[in-house]
């Protein structure tokens, strides 16, 4: 029986990284390889759903490691432009509701977890519950409230409030978290079509990233170089690498709090950045709860692939 299966892309570089410390072969479920390479079938038995696809029985496996799905787009959909929709719904239904099931098996993580914990105005709150410092904070649709939270801090970010990237000619483009400077000139008039995220500035931090599998930790300092060292974001400079990464020595109090933080969550893995002040605190900024951890490892060395190796072939017990 093969026990370990990955909901991911064929093509995902983290995938070898893992499969390289495991005897056996890690199985792929990839919702992009439907109608032609794929296909999926639920079968009611004594109570629950037999899961079924390119002729394995994925309920067999003991450990799911729910990775980066991808999905066909809807013009993809090989039928006529009138059933695309319908069609795509249907697919996506399909292969989607696959993530709710099999809740005896062990999760990383588990997908509702992952769902309810992507929400970034929930991860404030429990942050806050967990004893975090969190920045002052804003999300709003609002020109006035958003002024007058401007007026109130004078030394602010904005960030997006959701993930999707804009494809402009082809090439996807993210929103950085950007500085609004006291003297900048903004207009939030378009705070009505799309709302954001502002925060009162860390100024002068430094940028912790914490990987924590279970209940291990892999912090990283990560330091812009001298080209990007204004911007706010250290994922300006990824492309060019133009950021430094170096393992970090992180104090058991946080530590132990970021273990508590990701449990709280119901997750068994994520990704917690955090801004370090010069007094020494530590300001919680977001956690990713399925976020990349491939490029800390190969530049700090630290074996994250290995935990997670461990954490699936052990279905989360050390």
């Amino acid at each position: 029986m093969q026990n370990i299966l990955a909901i991911t892309h064929s093509e995902d570089s983290h995938l070898p990284m893992v499969q390289q410390h495991l005897d056996e072969e890690i199985q792929i479920f990839d919702a992009s390889k439907f109608p032609d390479d794929n296909d999926i079938s639920y079968a009611f038995h004594e109570g629950k759903f037999l899961v079924k696809s390119d002729g394995r029985v994925l309920s067999n496996v003991s450990s799911i490691w729910f990775r980066k799905p991808n999905y066909l787009k809807k013009d993809e959909i090989p039928v006529d432009p009138e059933l695309q929709q319908f069609t795509h719904d249907a697919y996506k239904t399909a292969v989607t509701s696959l993530y709710y099931l099999m809740r005896d098996k062990f999760w990383l993580s588990d997908y509702s977890a992952i769902t309810r914990a992507s929400n970034k105005l929930l991860q404030l709150e429990e942050a806050k519950r967990n004893d975090f410092l969190v920045p002052s904070t804003i999300v709003t649709s609002s020109e006035l409230d958003a002024q007058l939270f401007r007026e109130h801090h004078q030394h602010i970010v904005v960030k997006s409030f959701h993930t999707t990237p804009v494809e402009i000619n082809g090439i996807y483009k993210l929103f950085y978290t950007t500085r609004i400077k006291p003297e900048d000139e903004i207009d939030f008039s378009g705070l009505s079509l799309a709302p954001a995220i502002f925060q009162e500035e860390i100024r002068d931090k430094k940028d912790i990233r914490i990987t924590i599998v279970g209940n291990k930790l892999f912090p990283c300092l990560i330091t812009p170089k001298p080209k990007i060292s204004d911007e706010v974001d250290w994922r300006y400079g990824i492309q060019q690498e133009d950021v430094l990464y170096e393992p970090y020595k992180l104090p058991d109090e946080i530590g132990n709090k970021c273990i508590q933080y990701v449990k709280r969550l119901g997750l068994n893995f994520g990704v917690i950045e955090f801004a370090l002040d010069p007094d020494g605190k530590y300001w919680f900024l977001e956690i990713n709860p399925n976020g990349q951890w491939g490029f800390i490892e190969e530049e700090t060395g630290m074996n994250i692939s290995s935990s997670i190796a461990d954490s699936l072939r052990n279905g989360g017990q050390p």
